[in-house]
């Protein structure tokens, strides 16, 4: 089946937002295609928050190693590319075409159509395989019992944090969601646990899997020393002797783009860029924060994808005394700033430290030329992170 890289990436788009409470179909694909005839080990990974850093954290640890290593995370930055690396080289748009022809075949054989992130799963296992990597680290999407990367056998599972997010198809506990990211817990499979996973529900899990269970506890000045700490338990309990790595050691220590990303601005001002989206990725950011600066020498300037929980978010700003400046979009994806107001009037949040402004552009403009202000902390969707880039870019 010939398909372009362009017209097929448009349809699958059009299948977001799919999400199905049952993984029959996946693994019928995953045996046909022979994708459990592998060499390669998995580390699964799943969380509220942190995911994204410590698959980046434990992947970049075993690649200074001297491993090959696939890398599978999402959502994506500027490209869909980015979902799948090699090394840390982003798959080509050829070998998607090829492996998107043969995914499509099968699953029409099968009376199947895939969504965006079944297709994406599936390809970046396929993809693992040609290249005969020695691990790969498998980001969810989704929670975790459900999610389409599920259907794997892992060497180790991880779990950095229970939160709310995504309670509209998770549930609507701290409880409920731990026992959704509990589903990618198997059977005598070792379990690494942030401090902030452990739930009932997972716990109880491991017990029944008879997975043992390492904790990932410490004092943690900041959101990503927590992630840091979670990667290393999961390199000591894989390869305890890269422990005392220098090279592996610092690697553990980067993080992937626009995770908590400071950066100083020719006006001498300190740039803040993190994909918090959640509230308590939002708590944790500005709980450190506020050790550094007082709420009128920094600003915050957020962008929310349509599906996150607005008043819950602004519940947790107002916690904080930092002014806010909400900015129009173009991006369909980025919330209305008018309906946010509209909606915190509603629950009786004040909007009182809440500016409007008609751009992503026209807002850092402003922030920028304030005097008393000496950081801007930019946060919210991956999705507006592309147009972030290119306006942030002549002022660094």
């Amino acid at each position: 089946m010939k398909i372009l890289y362009d017209d097929f990436l448009s349809l699958l788009v059009q299948r977001k937002g799919k999400w199905s409470k049952n993984l029959d179909h996946l693994e019928k694909l995953y045996f046909h295609l022979r994708l459990d005839q592998v060499s390669y080990k998995v580390i699964h990974v799943a969380g509220t928050n942190g995911k994204g850093s410590v698959c980046w954290k434990i992947a970049k640890a075993l690649h200074a190693a001297g491993y090959s290593v696939g890398l599978f995370s999402s959502p994506h930055l500027f490209s869909y590319r980015e979902r799948i690396q090699v090394d840390f080289l982003k798959i080509s748009k050829k070998d998607c075409e090829c492996i998107w022809g043969e995914l499509e075949s099968a699953s029409k054989k099968f009376g199947i159509e895939l969504s965006f992130f079944e297709m994406t799963t599936l390809t970046a296992l396929m993809y693992f395989k040609s290249f005969l990597v020695d691990y790969v680290v498998l980001e969810t999407g989704l929670g975790g019992r459900f999610d389409a990367t599920n259907i794997v056998t892992p060497i180790l599972s991880v779990i950095t944090m229970i939160g709310l997010d995504h309670t509209h198809i998770l549930g609507d506990t701290l409880e409920k969601i731990a026992f959704e990211k509990a589903g990618i817990i198997k059977k005598d499979v070792p379990l690494i646990l942030g401090e902030k996973a452990l739930f009932d529900s997972i716990l109880t899990k491991a017990k029944e899997m008879s997975s043992k269970i390492v904790i990932a506890d410490g004092d943690f000045l900041a959101f990503d020393d927590e992630n840091s700490q979670i990667a290393k338990k999961a390199i000591a309990f894989l390869k305890p002797y890269l422990m005392n790595d220098k090279k592996v050691l610092q690697a553990m220590n980067t993080r992937p783009e626009y995770r908590f990303d400071m950066k100083s601005l020719k006006t001498g001002k300190t740039l803040i860029t993190d994909v918090a989206h959640n509230p308590c990725g939002f708590r944790k950011n500005l709980q450190y924060l506020q050790k550094r600066f007082e709420a009128c020498e920094m600003v915050l300037i957020i962008g929310l994808s349509q599906h996150k929980d607005t008043v819950a978010i602004f519940r947790e700003l107002s916690q904080f005394d930092f002014p806010i400046m909400l900015f129009s979009s173009s991006q369909s994806d980025i919330q209305c700033p008018c309906k946010i107001l509209t909606l915190l009037k509603l629950h009786d949040i004040s909007v009182e430290n809440i500016e409007l402004l008609p751009s992503l552009a026209k807002a850092f403009e402003k922030a920028d030329n304030c005097l008393e202000y000496k950081a801007i902390f930019v946060a919210g969707s991956f999705y507006f992170m592309k147009e972030a880039q290119k306006i942030f870019q002549n002022h660094i």
